[in-house]
């Protein structure tokens, strides 16, 4: 069951649920966002608070209208869907409503017995400060309520500036998590194969701070051979969407797509070994057979994560942001790497002085 929360939820988990064909729930402050997207199930919330107008990226407007609206929530996901085995809240963590999001998974954890998952999109470092600064108020409390948490840090999604690819990283991160999502739903027997993952080892895998990488390669007329697995399983490691060591992980999952007759035969094994013994012990694998398959797909996911820079350094810009002190280290930064473009500047002066000089006494000594 996915759940849409603010401007960059609700897009996300609209095609998510367009892209799997599921039922999915978006919920906002802003009455024009969910206009715009016309999905059949939305609910506008604190609409007696703010009046359909949005939060204005006010992170204690966002809370408040979730808080006074927890039942309604609840009773729109009970009419569209009474059975399903998680729900994955969607937002953006530096949003007024997305960032709010903990009052909403906190309601869900009280009114359902499923887990509770979390996908968030991150921060660009060169974001208004305000949206900083509601992420260092956010991530904490949403990572503490919820079962597990994929933080999704854009930057590494684009291709140049955060701003003008919006639409570009959407797409990435439905096309990325919508493979996770389709996990243990089957449509057909020709989609299980010799080793068959269910939403249960999803659920046993995920805890705590999580992320997800994919890589594929083109077959051609080459067969598939274990060692281009182990090949795309290091791509997909080396590449998640969040920047982090995947060594301190305590679980992991590996999903292998391609032919049928690759499949059954080897499929997921080399991929559970290399992660075994390269980064975690506990490591659960599949396989999903594709008729008429071309290339060969690694999806691997890694939980429990410890160590991730990226979040650490987003985390302190972000507390800078929330206490006021952002332009300062900016300015502070951009001081030091003028320093250090002064600095090259005077050494390449230095040495086209040198090589003048020594043009001048070459030419004194022809002379």
């Amino acid at each position: 069951m996915v759940v849409g929360a603010g401007r960059a939820g609700c897009r996300i988990a609209h095609e998510l649920a367009r892209r799997l064909k599921i039922e999915a729930v978006l919920l906002d402050t802003d009455e024009l966002t969910l206009r715009a997207l016309q999905h059949r199930h939305s609910l506008l919330v604190g609409d007696r608070l703010l009046d359909g107008n949005g939060t204005g990226r006010d992170l204690s407007m966002g809370r408040d209208a979730f808080d006074g609206d927890r039942y309604r929530v609840v009773e729109v996901i009970d009419r569209v869907k009474k059975v399903f085995d998680c729900l994955v809240v969607v937002s953006a963590y530096g949003g007024g409503t997305g960032g709010a999001a903990d009052v909403l998974i906190d309601e869900l954890k009280r009114s359902y017995s499923e887990p509770v998952y979390h996908l968030g999109i991150l921060p660009d470092e060169d974001a208004e400060p305000r949206v900083l600064a509601n992420f260092a108020q956010s991530f904490r409390r949403i990572a503490e309520v919820s079962d597990a948490v994929f933080p999704v840090d854009v930057a590494s999604l684009s291709r140049g500036r955060v701003q003008t690819q919006l639409n570009a990283v959407n797409r990435r991160v439905v096309e990325c998590f919508s493979r996770l999502l389709r996990v243990g739903e089957y449509s057909s027997p020709e989609e299980l194969g010799s080793r068959v993952l269910g939403a249960r080892d999803v659920i046993n895998t995920l805890s705590g701070v999580s992320t997800l990488g994919f890589a594929a390669r083109e077959l051609g007329k080459d067969a598939p051979t274990p060692e281009l697995v182990v090949e795309l399983t290091k791509q997909a490691s080396s590449s998640p969407v969040l920047p982090c060591r995947v060594e301190s992980a305590s679980r992991a999952l590996v999903v292998v797509y391609g032919p049928r007759k690759y499949t059954d035969f080897v499929g997921s094994i080399p991929a559970r070994l290399w992660i075994e013994e390269n980064v975690c012990a506990e490591v659960r694998g599949g396989d999903v057979p594709v008729r008429g398959a071309e290339r060969v797909e690694v999806m691997v996911v890694y939980s429990g994560i410890a160590e991730s820079e990226r979040l650490r350094y987003l985390y302190a810009l972000a507390k800078g942001a929330a206490e006021g002190r952002l332009q300062a280290a900016k300015l502070g930064e951009r001081l030091r790497l003028l320093e250090a473009k002064a600095e090259e500047v005077a050494s390449l002066a230095k040495g086209l002085h040198s090589l003048l000089e020594e043009v001048e006494s070459g030419g004194r000594r022809e002379g």
